[in-house]
Parts: structure tokens; C-alpha cells; sequence
């Protein structure tokens, strides 16, 4: 992706999501509540390519900007205002934990953060936001072109001493384009069970070679494909060792459509996985998920390998997440891209 910066113009606020099309796909962005995607739909087909949740109108009517100071909730307050589609956690993810002397809420504060839009055309958006959480400054880029999506994230430390930061693209999948027919495939080598919410599983050994994973008795399964719904699997992880060129492809071949995910290599040097059938059985799932989703990241989800990276006074850094749409042509046995 080419550098598209935010021109320097004075920002506007809106309280409705932006919509960005092309004929061929349709981005619904919401720069009033963490610049999410809330909706990503294929044209041509109406297919939704997100997961949107089954609360997802209660999570929208419920909204409100900002993160939660009490640290203890803010894993339930963020699932309650979650309905689906695709964030940006900065300058934290995952669990509520301490640095920079502030206790940072689950997910951190970018994704439910009003961000401000700078310049806006039928294709692209740009938006900018100052945290307080931290003395950062994010701005990111969505641009469609043709059947590509790309974004850019540009962060800079705004102050005079280093800042720890971790970042996460939290893409997720979900019916009507996930289901058990899909193929998965990644550049990455390794997988690894999160220590902390699949301990037992953790304690099994890990990392296994991709596309493997090992069930709480000690049996194999593949990573693969995704379950069948309401199996009650729930498996958590992160992928590593991608390579010079990190990326995951899922493709239904009943409705001829994939999805090639790609990343920039270095700072995002791991990915959390997700899979879960009917696995989350409490507040506010009640056993009504079926998800699976790949985020690059800065670091692992847990043990050793979560370490924050340092932006130090005045530094930047930028990170770039594509999304390709795939076609199955049946004119071979391959997929491919629009110029494939």
C-alpha cells in the first residue's frame, strides 16, 4: 500500500457509520465508536463476510464512547457494546493489566474511542484520535480499490519518554460466509494454546506444527477447517512464524468466495486465533457463538511471548492490514484474484 497520509485539515465529527463502495464491496466504518468496520458485505452476492453478533442491535443501542476506568468491568461493558465486524486494539489488547501507570481496561481504549475523520471521498476514509490512556496519537486509512481493502495504521508517540503499546487488527468471521466446508490456510508454522484461558490444554505442550492442535485428552485436531456449529469447542490461541509474508486465506466453496488476509511483517510478528462453537456459554454468548478469526498482532496473547513494544519519544511506526476477496471461477481448481 502506498503511504496515504491524512492531509492536514480541520477534523469533523459524525454520529452515523460511513458507508465506502465500489461496486463491489460495501464498508460500513464508525468513526463515532474505535473507526471499527462494523459490516463488510460482497455486492455481487449480499453476502456479509463479518460476524455480526446475535446482540448485535442491543451492543448498538447501548453504545456509549469511552472506556471504562473500573478495569474489573471493562471486559463485560466491552462485550455489551460488541456487535461484530473488525477493530483496532491500541495501546493495549486482551485482558485489563497495569503499565505506564495506568491499569489499561480489556481491549484498551482506540477501539471505543470517538475518532475524527480528515478527509473522506467515495473509496476512502481518514481518521486521527489522541488517547488518554497514553500519549499517543493513531491515525489510520481505509481505502477500497477494485476487490482489495487496504488499511494503514500510523501511530506516534507524542511525548518525551518511551511508551509501551501493544496493537491488534481483530477481524472476526461468522455465518452466513463461515461454516464447516470452509478451508483455512496460513503462512504461519506454529501454533500455541493460551496458558491463561486453555491452561490445561497449554499444559498438553506447545507449539504444535500448524495445522494441528491437541484436545484437553490428549487427542489431535485440525485448525484447518472450522467446526461444526454448537460442538461447544472453544480453542485460543496465537500462530507464529509467518515468514516474510504473513497471511491466512479462508474460501467457501459452496458460495465461491474467499477471503486472503495479509499484514506487515516485523512489528506484527504474531497472530491470535480464535475458534469457538457454542463454546461461550455465559454473559453474553449463552452458548449462541460460532466465530473463528486470525488477528495479527504485536505479540502473543500470553506467556512469555506478550511483550509490549516501545515507541520512543517522538517515534512512529506504521502497520498495514489488506483484506483480498478471492473467486472460485470453476474454470480450474484453483481460486483466484481478481488479475489471477
Amino acid at each position: 500500500m502506498k503511504r496515504a497520509d491524512c492531509p492536514t485539515a480541520s477534523p469533523w465529527q459524525v454520529a452515523d457509520p460511513v458507508v465506502l463502495e465500489n461496486g463491489v464491496l460495501r464498508l460500513f466504518v464508525d468513526p463515532a465508536f474505535g473507526g471499527e468496520i462494523r459490516s463488510l458485505q460482497d455486492v455481487g452476492t449480499g453476502t456479509q463476510l463479518l460476524m455480526q453478533t446475535p446482540w448485535q442491535e442491543a451492543a448498538l443501542q447501548h453504545r456509549r464512547t469511552g472506556f471504562s476506568f473500573d478495569s474489573e468491568q471493562s471486559m463485560l461493558e466491552w462485550w455489551a457494546r460488541y456487535g461484530g465486524g473488525m477493530q483496532a486494539m491500541f495501546p493495549h489488547a486482551g485482558i485489563a493489566e497495569p503499565d505506564n501507570g495506568f491499569n489499561h481496561p480489556f481491549h484498551g481504549e482506540a477501539c471505543v474511542q470517538r475518532w475524527n475523520i480528515v478527509d473522506r471521498s467515495p473509496h476512502t476514509i481518514c481518521m486521527t484520535t489522541n488517547l488518554l490512556t497514553a500519549p499517543l496519537q493513531a491515525q489510520r486509512t481505509i481505502r477500497l480499490d477494485g476487490e482489495h481493502i487496504f488499511i494503514r495504521d500510523h501511530l506516534k508517540n507524542k511525548s518525551t519518554r518511551p511508551v509501551l503499546y501493544m496493537f491488534l487488527y481483530h477481524p472476526a468471521f461468522g455465518r452466513p460466509f463461515l461454516d464447516p466446508t470452509c478451508t483455512i490456510a496460513t503462512s504461519a508454522r506454529k501454533f500455541t494454546y493460551d496458558p491463561v484461558f486453555l491452561a490445561e490444554c497449554s499444559a498438553l505442550g506447545s507449539p504444535l506444527e500448524w495445522p494441528f492442535a491437541r484436545t484437553a485428552n490428549a487427542g489431535r485436531m485440525r485448525l484447518d477447517r472450522p467446526p461444526e456449529y454448537g460442538t461447544g469447542e472453544f480453542t485460543f490461541g496465537w500462530l507464529s512464524e509467518f515468514g516474510a509474508e504473513p497471511w491466512y486465506e479462508i474460501c467457501n466453496p459452496g458460495l465461491g468466495i474467499g477471503l486472503r488476509i495479509s499484514w506487515s511483517s516485523g512489528l506484527l510478528s504474531h497472530a491470535w486465533m480464535l475458534r469457538d462453537s457454542a463454546g461461550s456459554q455465559g454473559y453474553p454468548w449463552h452458548g449462541d457463538s460460532y466465530t473463528f478469526a486470525i488477528e495479527p498482532a504485536t505479540c502473543a496473547s500470553g506467556g512469555d511471548e506478550r511483550k509490549k513494544r516501545t515507541l520512543m519519544p517522538g517515534e512512529t511506526a506504521d502497520l498495514d492490514f489488506n483484506l483480498e476477496i478471492l473467486r472460485d471461477r470453476r474454470s480450474g481448481q484453483s481460486w483466484e484474484r481478481q488479475n489471477g
